[in-house]
């Protein structure tokens, strides 16, 4: 959450769909990638409405179905989708592939709109103004988490046990 200097709320990303490893995997697929919801509040200053701005996706690619060497692995994609008012369409401003470990720049192409949309809470067009650093805030801050989110999960060890543990729950009789 983003707030002002008054300490209102301003904008925000809320994980839409957790960052989960693809069946038999160990890492996000594109098949079922996280996702986060950048919010901002309404511009009467009500932090307790909050509309959206736009929907990052993330997930990890992959070169080949064989396991990949660690150093073709860790690209994480990011798909950004900006969220009109009023409108049911999406559009996609930015489709990013960054390196989980090295980075990259993550920028949004304003020229890849196919329709005079956004004319409210569009950074840099003026009427949202106060909300816009807030939302790339938020935004940046969704990027970071979801590079992370992505890289591969530990597999656990299974442990050989000699006998079986107790039950916690089983009373002495």
């Amino acid at each position: 959450m983003i707030h002002d200097l008054s300490g209102s709320a301003v904008a925000a990303a809320f994980m839409a769909t957790p960052f989960v490893p693809a069946p038999g995997g160990d890492t996000v697929a594109r098949s079922n990638p996280g996702a986060w919801l950048i919010v901002r509040a309404d511009t009467t200053g009500c932090s307790d409405s909050w509309h959206p701005w736009g929907r990052l996706q993330a997930w990890l690619e992959s070169s080949s179905p064989a396991p990949a060497p660690a150093s073709s692995r860790d690209t994480v994609r990011l798909r950004l989708h900006l969220l009109p008012d009023g409108q049911d369409d999406c559009v996609l401003v930015s489709e990013t592939p960054l390196s989980s470990e090295k980075g990259r720049e993550f920028s949004i192409d304003m020229d890849r709109e196919t329709s005079p949309v956004m004319e409210r809470g569009e950074p840099g067009r003026g009427v949202c103004r106060r909300w816009d650093a807030a939302m790339f805030v938020a935004l940046a801050a969704a990027v970071d988490l979801s590079v992370k989110a992505c890289r591969p999960f530990p597999r656990k060890p299974k442990k050989k046990t000699c006998s079986p543990s107790p039950d916690p729950l089983e009373l002495d009789t």
